[in-house]
């Protein structure tokens, strides 16, 4: 293990590094066996825009994002309010400077865990899944140990979440024998 060391990047930004950055290189995820598992996701996993969609403009307010969607397309945007938007309408959202605008695609089931202090192999990330619209689509997650590449070996689970009736199900299927995710909450 290494010291942490603490560098100034810019006014006010500072970088700590508190170990060895991951050993894994990001062309190292392009491992056959999870390309396989993400080609064969369904569609309805696919993202609600292409980025390329996304135009930023300046305007004398600030910034400007412009997402052109289908006219039959919702969104639910401020994650915070849950407020929806329709598809080929303009509108005007004003947020604060601590606030991000976040968009998120109709019929979504979104995972989020709580923060945690850090990580290690007993690490259980405790989930709350957020229900945006009448999901009728079936949402994967994907379980593994984190600290290895056993995955490559078939050693990991493929949690299926389906939100039928207002009732949420979870089906966790593979070989991954330990229990990295809880979902708490629908």
């Amino acid at each position: 293990m290494h010291a942490q060391t603490i560098s100034k990047v810019e006014n006010g930004i500072w970088k700590v590094v508190y170990s060895q950055p991951e050993k894994m290189l990001p062309d190292q995820f392009k491992a056959a066996s999870k390309t396989a598992f993400l080609a064969a996701m369904s569609i309805e996993n696919a993202p609600a825009v292409s980025l390329s969609q996304i135009q930023f403009k300046k305007i004398a307010a600030g910034i400007m994002a412009e997402i052109n969607a289908a006219d039959d397309e919702r969104f639910y945007g401020d994650f915070n309010n849950n407020k929806k938007y329709q598809g080929d309408s303009t509108y005007q959202i004003s947020m604060g400077l601590n606030e991000i605008p976040m968009f998120i695609k109709d019929n979504t089931i979104l995972p989020l865990t709580k923060p945690l202090q850090f990580t290690a192999d007993s690490s259980v990330f405790d989930i709350t899944c957020k229900i945006y619209g009448q999901p009728s689509a079936q949402f994967n997650l994907f379980e593994d140990n984190t600290f290895n590449n056993d995955f490559e070996k078939s050693n990991y689970n493929l949690l299926s979440l389906l939100r039928q009736n207002n009732t949420g199900t979870l089906v966790r299927a593979g070989n991954y024998k330990t229990k990295l995710y809880n979902i708490t909450k629908w």
